[in-house]
């Protein structure tokens, strides 16, 4: 429970519907089902299909820019790139490049070659105008083509939204960061003290292949920066035969390549003991075993080379309304309970982590109890409030009505008397005690029992006929 997290489920080569639907999944149990916030990196925030699917909808993309509006969806700031906003303007400023053909970001569909489109956004991104990018989607254009203009338009809006809000942004470390080298070196002594080679038939040919494209790297020029990047060593990879022991060594340059950038992420709390050998041997060949499965049931492609094609999916979506409702509202409870935000929690997320669930699950239960007590309270006000004005206008009627003898002045004067003064009183009583219509206050119990099933059942009643195709 507020914790800050990073999520290698969002790794942007997670982009299969199953690895999508898992995205989401790890997402939604972070901030609503265990209280925590989770940090992204750039590369997830315009690369990762599981984290964008929930943006390309435009029935969720909402929710998502609430959530990093509310703090519970943060972007990792890194080195002097202070902003995703300016961290896309450098992006596009290097894809002008006359010999560039590929998209911009894998989830952000534009093209290199779009000049005019990527002039349009650099400058809604420098100028802070969205609108301008609304010229774009004209009746002319086809609905796919339509689609791919207003989600360009969402996400620059989402990029502008979170560039100029203080809460949705994690500032940048300043204190030392382990390489992806010194990762790779650390995951070489843990596969060589496990001995995990009777689970890995593959492993030693594997870390063969590593060897041999850290040599190359190394001898080429600018080698000492070029092997601190992940795309330069899966290039390599991809020029070999797509064998078990290419898609090994693969997996593992993914998930030392996720290490490094958990590492470089102020205030994250790791999953492992970053001082303990034996922890971080654990949680690596937990990640690995996870990662293989995925890749042996199909559910994960290795060796694919660069692609510029986005597939479309159905995948049932997490309730993320529910999710903004929950923080929204545990917010508020801090706030009146009058107190401060609990300070973020470094420790490896073992440590304590049934308690925090625990305490988190008592905080969920007690917000429930809340809203439920809230909503019957105004019931019952709004009943007494109703029974005691029925009482006033029978009495006043039954005077005013004593003393107009025409009977036709009576049933008029009757309507006309009830309808505006005790309208108006009536208006009054809510407006000072605040009370809510009386379906509202239904509908909040209706709203709250749904939400507690939803959180009760996910990810279990998340099938496929909740799915949407984006």
């Amino acid at each position: 429970m507020k914790r800050l997290v990073y999520l290698y489920e969002l790794d942007s080569v997670r982009n299969s519907k199953k690895e999508i639907v898992l995205g989401q999944q790890a997402l939604f149990e972070e901030i609503v089902k265990k209280g925590n916030t989770v940090v992204l990196s750039y590369n997830q925030l315009t690369d990762s299909e599981a984290f964008l699917y929930a943006v390309k909808n435009p029935d969720t993309y909402a929710e998502i820019l609430k959530l990093f509006s509310l703090g519970v969806l943060k972007v990792s700031r890194y080195g002097e790139i202070n902003t995703p906003s300016k961290y896309i303007q450098n992006a596009i400023e290097k894809c002008n490049a006359p010999d560039k053909n590929a998209f911009l970001f894998s989830g952000l569909p534009v093209r290199c070659t779009e000049k005019e489109l990527l002039s349009k956004i650099q400058k809604a991104l420098q100028y802070s105008d969205v609108e301008s990018l609304q010229t774009l989607c004209d009746n002319t254009l086809g609905d796919d083509e339509k689609k791919r203009l207003e989600y360009i338009k969402r996400f620059v809006e989402m990029i502008l939204t979170m560039s100029l809000d203080s809460s949705s942004g994690n500032p940048a470390k300043t204190s030392s960061k382990k390489s992806f080298t010194e990762f790779l070196e650390l995951i070489h002594s843990v596969i060589a003290q496990s001995r995990i080679t009777k689970q890995y038939f593959s492993m030693p040919a594997a870390i063969k292949i590593l060897k041999n494209i850290e040599a190359a790297i190394r001898n080429t020029p600018n080698g000492n920066a070029l092997i601190q990047n992940r795309t330069i060593w899966i290039s390599h990879i991809n020029k070999l035969k797509n064998t078990e022991a290419a898609c090994l060594a693969e997996a593992i340059i993914d998930l030392c390549y996720n290490y490094t950038v958990e590492d470089s992420i102020s205030n994250v709390s790791k999953r492992y003991d970053a001082g303990n050998i034996t922890s971080f041997q654990n949680d690596f060949l937990k990640r690995l075993k996870d990662y293989w499965v995925l890749y042996q049931e199909n559910n994960h492609i290795f060796h694919t080379g660069d692609s510029n094609t986005t597939q479309i999916h159905e995948i049932p979506l997490p309730p993320w309304d529910t999710a903004v409702r929950i923080i929204s509202e545990d917010q508020k409870l801090e706030k009146y309970e009058k107190t401060k935000s609990f300070s973020l929690n470094q420790t490896p997320r073992a440590t304590d982590c049934a308690k925090e669930k625990k305490l988190w699950n008592k905080r969920l239960a007690h917000q429930m109890l809340s809203r439920l007590q809230t909503a019957f309270i105004y019931i019952f006000i709004f009943c007494g409030v109703n029974y005691l004005m029925g009482l006033i206008q029978e009495n006043l009627l039954g005077l005013f009505n004593s003393l107009i003898l025409n009977e036709i002045i009576q049933i008029c004067g009757t309507t006309v008397f009830a309808t505006i003064i005790f309208g108006i009183i009536g208006s009054l009583i809510s407006k000072w005690f605040h009370l809510p219509d009386i379906l509202e206050s239904v509908q909040s119990i209706g709203i709250g029992i749904k939400d507690l099933y939803r959180i009760i059942t996910f990810p279990k009643k998340n099938s496929p006929k909740h799915a949407r195709k984006v």
